[in-house]
C-alpha cells in the first residue's frame, strides 16, 4: 500500500502490471482452453529447461520430472502429493473423489510398459513433490510456483500459455488414440 501511495501509477495499472509480470493467462474462450500442448511444445519446453537447470534448484528439477512424467501418468497436480508408486503400479488418490465425479477414492495406473528410467522419474517426482509441499505448506503454492516457471519458459519460447494441467489432457489424448477406456 505504501508503495502504492508514493506511485505516480493509479493502484489499478499497478495490479495490471503485476499480473502481467506474474504471466496471468489472458481470459480464453472455452475453445482455447481446450487446445492441448503438442508434442514438439513439450519437447521444447523440456529442452529450455535442460539447458537452464540449476543442479540445486528443486523447483526446476520437479518441473522437469512433471514434463517427463504427466504426459505418460495423467496424474492431476494436486494428486502428485498423495500417489506413490507401489511396484509397477502408480496408486492415485482421486482429486475428484471428494466430489462423487470419480468412480472411486484411488485409481491405479499401470507403468508396466513405462521403461525403467521414466519409472524411476516418476517415483523421484513424488518425492520432490512431498519434500516442496511440506517446506511450503501445500502442493498448491508448490503447483503455483511450477505454474509461474512454465509460463515464462512459454513466453520465452514463444509458446501459447500451458498450463501443468494440460499435460494431464496429452495424455488423456494419448489414451485415447491407442484405444483404452476412458476409465
Amino acid at each position: 500500500d505504501r508503495v502504492a501511495e508514493k506511485s505516480p501509477l493509479p493502484p489499478e495499472e499497478i495490479s495490471r502490471l503485476l499480473a502481467e509480470c506474474r504471466g496471468q493467462p489472458q481470459p480464453r474462450t472455452s475453445r482455447k482452453k481446450c487446445l492441448d500442448p503438442t508434442e514438439e511444445e513439450i519437447r521444447l519446453i523440456h529442452d529450455d529447461l535442460n539447458r537452464r537447470v540449476k543442479s540445486c534448484d528443486t523447483f526446476d528439477l520437479a518441473l522437469n520430472l512433471l514434463l517427463k512424467t504427466s504426459c505418460r501418468t495423467g496424474i492431476r497436480p494436486c494428486e502428485l502429493l498423495h500417489a506413490r508408486v507401489v511396484g509397477r503400479m502408480l496408486l492415485v488418490l482421486n482429486g475428484k473423489h471428494s466430489h462423487g465425479r470419480a468412480p472411486g477414492a484411488t485409481r491405479r495406473i499401470s507403468l508396466e510398459r513405462m521403461p525403467k528410467p521414466l519409472l524411476d522419474a516418476t517415483a523421484l517426482l513424488l518425492q520432490v513433490m512431498k519434500q516442496l509441499s511440506k517446506k511450503l505448506g501445500s502442493i498448491e503454492r508448490v503447483c503455483r510456483i511450477l505454474a509461474e516457471r512454465l509460463a515464462r519458459i512459454c513466453r520465452r519460447l514463444g509458446l501459447v500459455r500451458i498450463s501443468l494441467y494440460s499435460l494431464r489432457h496429452v495424455a488423456i489424448a494419448t489414451w485415447k488414440r491407442a484405444g483404452l477406456d476412458p476409465i
